[in-house]
């Protein structure tokens, strides 16, 4: 059975192209780097213009990434697959449970992430909100080797 280690992790401010260039330089190229479903849409804020997608950027940095619940859809109705927030949460908590899951002392934000994660409609307001990137990533990076431990077998599609 597999384990989760988390051994490092990167904060920065600003477009996901300079997030993406912080992960090169720290994990190098090729590194695969799953995004929320959102991170695959385009026109959000950061995403370098309106055409530009968390994705897309990465890609261009020489990352490996995809949305982390893969595509549902074809041609121009081709769309991210949402992931259901629980489901994802309750991932972590049964690693957790299972002694699967662990977090080096060095990666504070994760660690805050986890103490202080309290979910509030309309997001961004509170500290919480504010470092639920942390706890997001950690999902979206578990979503796709241990979503069977919460919903049925199915394919991803990348």
């Amino acid at each position: 059975s597999w384990t989760v280690l988390v051994t490092d992790e990167i904060e920065v401010e600003g477009s996901s192209l300079r997030h993406a260039e912080a992960v090169v330089a720290k994990a190098g190229a090729g590194t695969w780097v799953p995004c929320d479903p959102q991170g695959a849409m385009q026109g959000h804020a950061g995403r370098g213009s309106a055409n530009s997608t968390d994705a897309g950027e990465f890609q261009r940095a020489g990352l490996v990434t995809y949305p982390a619940n893969g595509y549902e859809g074809v041609g121009s109705a081709r769309h991210a697959r949402q992931i259901n927030r629980g489901d994802s949460i309750n991932v972590l908590h049964r690693l957790q449970a299972a002694g699967r899951f662990f977090v080096h002392e060095r990666c504070e934000g994760l660690i805050d992430a986890f103490t202080n994660d309290k979910h509030t409609k309309g997001g961004g307001g509170s500290a919480s909100d504010r470092r639920s990137g942390f706890s997001d990533a950690a999902r979206y990076g578990c979503w796709p080797v241990f979503r069977h431990l919460v919903s049925p077998s199915s394919s991803i599609e990348t």
